[in-house]
């Protein structure tokens, strides 16, 4: 199956990928979803087992926020298993996401299903598929909205070890500020992760968008019937515009209007035509001198016969 697009991420968003939650379960659901992922091998992973498994889970373990987990791991191991089911992976996200999950995990989501609608119907033209692709992008963009994110990732405090006995006078002030700055290394950490998925969501709109035929307008559109207007919007309109304006002039026209065209191929048969009656004219010419080169050699041979 030819991917169209280079910008698929999917086999690389395990570094963004959220770990299993503790559950009310406890360990024999995370125990559960662990083998569930150990049968991932690629292309080659046995989904057949992994959506049966997947069933099993979900009658054991009914809970809402359980049954979000485990939607939300069989959409994970089909994404990175080459997106060979892309359909079915886009199932199992949207009920994923009519579950509570972390954050995180709903980004993950949907630059999967923005993926898979990349690769699904590749015989479908690129158009056609980028407005549908660029729909879950937008969703997952919206959902950072909800977030209030920073436009760059904060920097993350130090958290140290302190030799300070708990029968130091100083201990409990120097026990507060660890807490403090615990808490807020746990913050910028958790914003870091998210601003990251907030990129990679961008980064694959401005890769639809800035390969021909270029669509900015129909994209603007979508974008504020999902978006709104706010920052968001303008950070993502600003990244597509500033990379076609870098785009070379040849590289930034759409695709060729059927006008520009027209002439060239006029002009192209007329040509064609011209060289064709001339061809035919010539080859009428040396018919004839053919013919004429016969006839006299006829007549020498019977002037040869009378003598």
């Amino acid at each position: 199956m030819p991917r169209t697009c280079a910008s698929l991420l999917t086999p690389f968003l395990c570094i963004f990928c959220a770990p299993i939650p503790v559950i009310a379960q406890g360990e024999s659901l995370g125990r559960e979803l662990y083998k569930l992922e150990a049968l991932r091998q690629g292309r080659a992973t046995p989904l057949d087992v992994v959506d049966s498994r997947g069933l099993e889970l979900l009658k054991r373990f009914p809970a809402p926020k359980v049954q979000g987990q485990i939607y939300y791991h069989l959409a994970h191991i089909h994404a990175q298993s080459g997106l060979i089911q892309a359909r079915k992976m886009r199932e199992y996200a949207r009920k994923a996401l009519t579950f509570p999950l972390e954050p995180p995990q709903k980004l993950i989501l949907y630059v999967y299903m923005g993926d898979a609608f990349q690769v699904e119907d590749w015989q479908k033209p690129f158009p056609a598929k980028r407005a549908k692709a660029v729909v879950p992008y937008l969703e997952g963009l919206k959902e950072t909205q909800r977030q209030h994110l920073p436009a760059k990732a904060p920097e993350s405090p130090p958290v140290g070890a302190s030799d300070i006995p708990p029968s130091d006078p100083g201990y409990a002030e120097y026990k507060r500020q660890h807490v403090e700055a615990l808490r807020a290394w746990e913050v910028a950490q958790a914003q870091k992760k998210m601003i990251g998925l907030r990129d990679v969501l961008v980064h694959q709109i401005v890769g639809l968008y800035t390969r021909p035929p270029y669509a900015t307008e129909e994209l603007k559109s979508i974008a504020t019937n999902i978006l709104g207007e706010g920052k968001e919007f303008d950070h993502l309109m600003a990244a597509v515009n500033d990379k076609v304006a870098k785009l070379p002039p040849g590289e930034r026209q759409d695709e060729t209007p059927m006008e520009a065209i027209a002439p060239a191929m006029r002009s192209k048969y007329l040509y064609l035509s011209i060289a064709l009656g001339v061809g035919a004219v010539i080859a009428v010419v040396l018919l004839l001198l053919a013919r004429r080169g016969r006839e006299n050699r006829g007549a020498k041979s019977n002037v040869t016969q009378k003598i």
